[in-house]
């Protein structure tokens, strides 16, 4: 028999070997930067904020994968041109697929934002311009496409896409061209072109050189586009009309068409109806709550650079029809979006029809619920906001997915049981809870699975089967994070002097 020292070393020699065992995916994080000459963008400033956060970090494979992740939307997807004639152009990929979208285009590159009130903030001011002079182009050439090609000569593989757009006398005509690469109307996208112009306008001490007429009528199309789309569905077809928007994809997935190209019913309530979700799947009641609120803030946020610019009739009209059609909206996400539910009280509904139906659920993309204090719309110490996160991140939802080791949000985009990173990226961005932060951060770190990336999704007993290696968003988003934290909670991230 073995004597009771015996046991105890043995004991403590298994307690090392299953250490090493479930830390073995961390510890072998290597840096995965591509050299500097096969860098799509370079930026001094980005460079020398990843080493002057990565040197303080407690821990090293957290560190290597912040310094893989924050740069990579520059490192691997910016494709940026200065000429004489069209002046600054910027074009970021989402990733692995070689095309641009207007929402994920938008988040790849805010994390950035912050540097841009550095005065050596090199050229990555001209980067946020030529985003800025891309998007406004890409609404006012279309603004329901949610995504557009780099290179016209390789089409879309839904360039067969069935999608329409009024034409003379309420006709309608085929809307899908080469310079389309996808056309699903998501009300988000097609207000991303404000959020990207206020966090530069905010960041460059109230800069407005981007803001000149073909702006301003991007802004006017927008709004235009949302009036559109507050109308109920009687009132289009009540009067024979065709609607704005139509859209229908030969497809085994039925989240990615809409039904009898429209989509189902809405009554007009002062929401706006978006026919897609941030995830690019088909929506299920058409007032998504999480898009609107996005909606909200970032017509507020317009008000405020239209207010910097030349008080023209024009603009002073403008004002007047932004701020009161965010009043609108916003109302009526209050008076029709919340749902008194059995177990967690008044939350937030993801979606609602206007007819008293309500989806209870919410999706890892953003914008969502869980992030609706990321977005500026609520504070996360606000009570609703508190029992719809409670909600959230419960079994309540009915996707969320919690193992031995992962628990976080999913999407009815991949299959159940996989978590996206960026849900525990939004849930560590909305917490105040140092905890619950690190161990964020934890899941993050494991689920990156010694690729030294973060992925779309993963399943959450198995890191290793996620979707979508190269990701840019995602990547950024995390560099975001810990930016944020760097400054907010540093505590989790640095090793602190005692």
């Amino acid at each position: 028999m073995f004597s009771s020292t015996y046991l105890i070393f043995f004991f403590l020699f298994l307690g090392c070997v299953f250490s090493r065992m479930n830390n073995e995916n961390v510890v072998d994080i290597q840096n995965q930067r591509p050299s500097v000459n096969d860098r799509t963008f370079t930026s001094v400033i980005v460079d020398e904020t990843i080493l002057e956060i990565s040197s303080k970090m407690k821990n090293k494979s957290l560190a290597t994968l912040f310094e893989n992740c924050y740069p990579n939307t520059l490192d691997t997807t910016v494709v940026y041109r200065n000429d004489e004639i069209e002046g600054k152009k910027s074009f970021i990929i989402t990733g692995d697929i070689n095309a641009m979208w207007l929402r994920d285009s938008l988040n790849q590159i805010t994390p950035y934002s912050t540097l841009l009130q550095e005065e050596s903030s090199d050229h990555l001011r001209d980067l946020f311009l030529g985003l800025i002079k891309t998007q406004v182009e890409f609404v006012l050439f279309d603004p329901y496409a949610n995504a557009f090609n780099l290179d016209i000569n390789q089409p879309s593989q839904w360039i067969t896409d069935n999608t329409y757009k009024l034409s003379f006398l309420n006709t309608q005509t085929n809307a899908m061209n080469l310079k389309l690469h996808e056309r699903k109307y998501e009300l988000d996208s097609l207000v991303s072109s404000l959020k990207l112009s206020y966090i530069y306008y905010n960041n460059t001490n109230g800069d407005t050189e981007p803001f000149d007429d073909k702006w301003i009528s991007h802004v006017k199309t927008i709004v235009s586009v949302i009036k559109e789309m507050q109308k109920g569905t009687d009132e289009i077809y009540s009067n024979q009309l065709n609607p704005a928007y139509t859209f229908q994809r030969l497809t085994t997935v039925p989240t990615d068409t809409l039904k009898y190209g429209f989509g189902g019913p809405g009554k007009r309530n002062g929401l706006v109806r978006s026919c897609f979700r941030p995830s690019d799947d088909a929506t299920t009641y058409p007032y998504l709550t999480s898009a609107n609120a996005f909606a909200v803030v970032n017509l507020n946020h317009t008000v405020t650079i239209l207010r910097a610019l030349d008080q023209t009739d024009e603009i002073k009209s403008l004002i007047i029809e932004v701020e009161n059609l965010s009043s609108e909206i916003n109302t009526a996400i209050y008076e029709n979006c919340i749902y008194d539910h059995p177990v967690h009280g008044r939350i937030f509904s993801f979606e609602v029809d206007g007819y008293g139906n309500h989806l209870l659920m919410d999706d890892a993309n953003v914008p969502s619920l869980l992030s609706l204090p990321y977005l500026g719309f609520i504070k996360n110490n606000d009570p609703l906001y508190i029992r719809t996160r409670n909600f959230i991140l419960s079994k309540d939802n009915p996707y969320y997915f919690e193992s031995s080791t992962f628990a976080g949000v999913g999407s009815p985009h991949t299959n159940l049981y996989y978590i996206w990173p960026m849900s525990l990226i939004v849930q560590a961005m909305t917490s105040d809870s140092t905890e619950e932060i690190e161990n964020c951060l934890n899941m993050i770190l494991l689920s990156s699975n010694n690729s030294g990336f973060l992925h779309e999704s993963f399943f959450f007993e198995s890191p290793g089967d996620f979707t979508r290696p190269w990701f840019a968003w995602v990547n950024s988003f995390f560099g975001e994070l810990i930016v944020y934290l760097s400054k907010k909670y540093p505590e989790t991230i640095f090793k602190m002097e005692t």
